[in-house]
């Protein structure tokens, strides 16, 4: 419901971590023991500075290994200049909170990092607003680094100045946990961006490698690109999430807002909406709201909740979206909905949302929530959805509701452009298949999917229900190539932690195979990689078979 060029990447473990700016970074994941320092490749003019909060002091240089300094104060009482560096003490706890100063440019970053051998070094805030704060600063690099505590922050990149933008703040393998206290606004949690100042935006933000958990606030990753208040046509750019994990949160699992070019990749998110705050709204796992060409793709969610009878889903496209795709994302064993299109507050205001090749399993587990469908189109307040192709995902339906639909719609919908669900298998444990709810809600056209239930299915339009597949057919003039038939899926149940390989995959002789509509521009792959044909049939659900 409404709610309020990237560096090269090299591999480390199951993350991808930055290819450090500055000459001479070794890469350094998790919890390993290898330094990322060199003080002799720093840029021309650059000071490396380094601190150990449980050996150092305070009147030393903070120059060299051998002399760092001790606290945060001392750092918070430095402004740092382009090209510097600060380095923390693997194995040091620092106890506070980390405000520096300064920024860098685009030549010369700051970084923010790590030396030495053991843990990650830890900034434990306490009961203070947050472990690390930015304000109003750019260029500035942070990686192999761990907080603890803050209220209602863990990391917070903020500012407060009227049209002014923030450019280039990289987070990498960073591990935030445990921030406390009650959320009282949707920008609260473990990261988060978002300024004060009416017009002031983000540009080239990055969040790699992220592991975020643990938060009585609202959100694990949140992003605004620019104020709610901020005139229109003003939003943040170039906002990029990926392979990141965010579980046991109060709200949203990882969210971007008021962003063009924006990007949620190869991240999970878990145990989301454990809040039981109902005034700030109703959280998901991953999604997008105001967002303009912005990708969410190869993610998993999984037990999402939510304090009310809204939401608590796996993917959203949201209203005030325009050119967004959701695709190759594994949503299973939410309270509601695996993915939705809203839209909200005046014609068209969700447009071009594609959703495909995601396989969704197990979801509906709430039963007073399941009444969403696993796809659940949903518009109000005078809002309607133009060209929204929702096609070849594949849906294990068994939710915890038994008269609830699979595809349910209670949306308008803006016919000047067609649009399509198209080439989805609905394999259910209950009656429902679909759902219109009112005449406008025909403005969805239906075909070319299979549906499968073994007992009688049920197929709904303002309120009159069809018994079989040929009587919808009949009454609603839609899925006249659709048939109802076991798809033969390899364990179509399946909805364990973890991508499925070879789960929900067609099996020999499934009527899946070449009996989809190939509608032009479908991608070049499905769910599990393989490519798809650029001409002739293509095959119903997320799977292409060889």
């Amino acid at each position: 419901m409404r709610r309020f060029s990237f560096p090269r990447l090299l591999p480390c473990g199951s993350l991808a971590v930055l290819v450090p700016v500055l000459a001479g970074y070794t890469i350094s994941c998790g919890s390993k023991t290898v330094s990322s320092t060199t003080s002799s490749q720093s840029s021309a003019g650059a000071t490396t500075y380094y601190v150990n909060c449980g050996t150092g002091n305070d009147a030393n240089s903070g120059t060299s290994t051998s002399a760092p300094w001790e606290s945060l104060d001392k750092v918070n009482s430095t402004t740092f200049q382009p090209g510097d560096s600060v380095f923390f003490a693997r194995g040091a706890v620092c106890n506070g909170q980390l405000k520096p100063k300064g920024s860098g440019s685009s030549s010369a970053v700051i970084t923010l990092a790590d030396y030495g051998d053991g843990p990650l070094p830890v900034i434990s805030a306490g009961t203070n607003q947050s472990a690390l704060t930015l304000f109003d600063q750019s260029y500035w690099e942070i990686k192999n680094l761990e907080t603890t505590g803050g209220d209602p922050y863990g990391i917070w990149v903020t500012g407060n100045t009227a049209n002014a933008v923030i450019h280039h703040i990289y987070l990498s393998n960073v591990v935030v946990h445990d921030v406390t206290g009650t959320p009282t606004q949707k920008p609260s949690g473990l990261i988060v961006f978002h300024t004060t100042g009416t017009g002031e935006s983000f540009d080239d933000v990055l969040v790699d490698g992220a592991s975020a958990y643990n938060t009585s606030q609202w959100a694990g990753i949140y992003a605004d690109g620019a104020m709610w208040s901020s005139p229109a046509g003003i939003k943040g750019t170039n906002i990029t999430f990926r392979n990141c994990t965010v579980h046991d949160v109060g709200g949203d699992g990882i969210v971007i807002h008021i962003t063009r070019n924006a990007l949620i990749e190869k991240c999970t998110a878990y145990n989301t909406g454990q809040t039981t705050v109902t005034s700030i709204g109703t959280p998901s796992a991953i999604w997008n709201w105001d967002c303009d060409t912005c990708t969410v793709q190869f993610n998993e969610a999984y037990l999402s909740h939510t304090p009310t009878n809204n939401d608590g889903g796996d993917f959203d496209s949201d209203d005030y979206n325009n050119n967004i795709t959701i695709q190759y994302n594994y949503g299973h064993d939410a309270d509601g909905y695996c993915v939705s299109v809203f839209g909200a507050g005046g014609q068209d205001t969700n447009v071009n949302t594609t959703i495909r090749y995601n396989v969704c399993s197990n979801n509906g587990r709430h039963p007073n929530k399941a009444g969403q469908g696993d796809f659940f189109y949903s518009t109000w307040d005078g809002g309607t959805i133009l060209n929204s192709q929702v096609y070849n995902n594949t849906s294990y339906w068994n939710p915890a509701n038994s008269t609830a639909y699979a595809l349910n719609v209670q949306s308008a919908f803006d016919s000047s452009k067609p649009n399509y669900f198209v080439n989805n298998i609905i394999f259910t444990t209950v009656p429902g298949m679909e759902n219109y709810s009112t005449t406008s809600s025909r403005g969805l056209t239906s075909d070319y999917n299979i549906y499968w239930y073994t007992g009688s299915p049920q197929w709904q339009a303002n309120a009159v229900n069809y018994g079989s597949l040929g009587d919808w057919q009949g009454a609603m003039g839609m899925d006249s190539h659709s048939l109802f038939t076991d798809p033969l899926l390899n364990s179509p149940t399946y909805h364990d932690v973890g991508r499925p390989t070879t789960a929900f995959t067609l099996a020999t002789g499934s009527p899946a195979v070449n009996a989809g509509w190939n509608m032009g521009n479908m991608g070049d792959q499905d769910f599990f990689g393989n490519a798809l044909p650029k001409s002739g049939t293509v095959d119903i659900g997320a799977d292409q078979a060889p």
